[in-house]
């Protein structure tokens, strides 16, 4: 994590290895269990706010489902605003919905009838 582009500095690695420090924690409500917090941002904190399959994701979840997260070990960001209110103390369906679907994405074998598109060439 963390690096530079164009020669700006987009981010120091220890500084995102800070955001993802786990801290001394409670719980958000009675219904939510526990909710596992780093420095100034919510660490993934499944079942009811999830941010993908590992634990090193840091990020937010927010009133009504929104979602935005980083996950250091998929190197994906991700981010959800809904223009629709989400009553309930999870992530809500829409939400759940696009993330598990983003993972299964990142996790598929491709197969012969289905070969992969061309690989997008990544900046250094």
């Amino acid at each position: 994590m963390g690096g530079s582009l164009d020669g700006v500095t987009l981010g120091r690695e220890q500084s995102f290895k800070a955001f993802a420090t786990e801290q001394p924690h409670g719980h958000a409500d009675e219904d939510s269990g526990p909710l596992r917090m780093g420095l100034g941002y919510m660490l993934n904190s499944p079942p009811h706010r999830p941010m993908g399959p590992h634990r090193e994701s840091f990020g937010f979840s927010g009133t009504g489902g929104h979602k935005a997260f980083a996950d250091p070990v998929a190197r994906l960001g991700f981010a959800y605003w809904c223009n629709r209110m989400h009553d309930g103390n999870d992530i809500g369906v829409r939400a759940k919905s696009l993330l598990d679907s983003v993972f299964a994405c990142l996790t598929a074998t491709p197969s012969a009838s289905n070969p992969p598109g061309p690989t997008p060439s990544r900046r250094p």
